[in-house]
């Protein structure tokens, strides 16, 4: 049974009936669960404004120094860990590659924007 029976209005979306944490004995308070997800999360985000249909895909993927982007130059692109904080970003140039050698090895979203519009794709780097 939950203690707050109308649940937490201000966690905007979080699942909180999964969690049910204000069950248990060594909860804080009403929004201890909350606070303590601000606190680790803060304010990441993973999605984009805009999605495209168009997909398409980095080469090579999985990579280990970077990859080449089959895109027009002056495109701009950013990478994200799975928390969605930027780790990397910049401006495509001509040889449209991207180096990740600065980054740890792991699962990353890169983001491409030009005129207005964002299109998204998973990369690993190894």
């Amino acid at each position: 049974t939950l203690t707050q029976p109308g649940g937490y209005p201000t966690l905007r979306g979080m699942m909180t009936w999964s969690i049910n944490w204000d069950a248990v004995s060594t909860c804080d308070g009403t929004y201890s669960y909350a606070e303590n997800f601000e606190r680790i999360f803060g304010d990441a985000s993973t999605s984009a404004d805009v999605i495209t249909t168009a997909s398409f895909s980095v080469s090579p993927n999985p990579m280990e120094d970077g990859f080449r982007v089959p895109t027009l130059p002056g495109t701009n692109w950013l990478l994200r860990d799975l928390a969605g904080r930027v780790v990397l970003r910049g401006v495509l140039d001509g040889s449209n590659w991207v180096d990740v050698r600065a980054i740890p090895k792991g699962l990353y979203s890169l983001e491409l924007s030009r005129r207005g519009y964002t299109a998204v794709t998973r990369v690993m780097k190894q």
